[in-house]
């Protein structure tokens, strides 16, 4: 397609797009970076019937907005990254 054509006829769906935080479960992982500042990491999950998340550190590839990850610098008081999964 030629310029936005085919965005233009896409039915536009708010729930691709919103996250709702109460609805995810959570792993937090803490660390320091390389200038010592603490650096927490966040992975939220929809899903968790296919994996054992409050005793085993998961990474999952795909998803879309089921999962997604966040890094924050507590020490800075700001965001690192925020990461939602691709749809595979």
């Amino acid at each position: 397609m030629v310029g936005n054509t085919f965005y233009t006829r896409r039915e536009f769906r708010k729930g691709y797009y919103i996250i709702d935080l109460k609805d995810y479960k959570r792993q937090y992982n803490v660390g320091f970076n390389d200038a010592g500042e603490k650096v927490v990491g966040i992975r939220f999950y929809c899903s968790t019937s296919h994996f054992d998340w409050k005793h085993e550190r998961v990474v999952v590839k795909d998803g879309g907005n089921c999962y997604f990850q966040a890094g924050i610098n507590i020490t800075k008081k700001e965001s690192v990254f925020f990461y939602v999964n691709g749809i595979g």
